[in-house]
């Protein structure tokens, strides 16, 4: 952040093979905690949702890892997936 209020920082260049990898790091996150969810639901919302719920949120979450510049977990395992892509 700069010191002015009211200014913005320059925007955040996402490397694209990092958030692709991001992206599959949450996504795979979600598709295990909406499924075990759904499974004690009993299948109300169906697989089909679940995984396009899913995509969207993983690459929203993804987004959003990427554009705060934070350093997790998540940053190391994505590095892991950037070197099998």
């Amino acid at each position: 952040m700069s010191g002015r209020v009211g200014q913005r920082d320059k925007k955040v260049k996402i490397n694209t093979k990092h958030f692709l990898a991001l992206s599959i790091v949450y996504y795979l996150l979600f598709v295990c905690i909406f499924l075990i969810i759904d499974y004690y639901a009993n299948g109300i919302m169906g697989a089909k949702v679940d995984l396009g719920l899913t995509l969207i949120i993983g690459v929203i979450s993804a987004y959003f890892h990427a554009k705060s510049r934070a350093k997790t977990q998540a940053d190391e395992v994505a590095k892991e997936i950037e070197e099998i892509i």
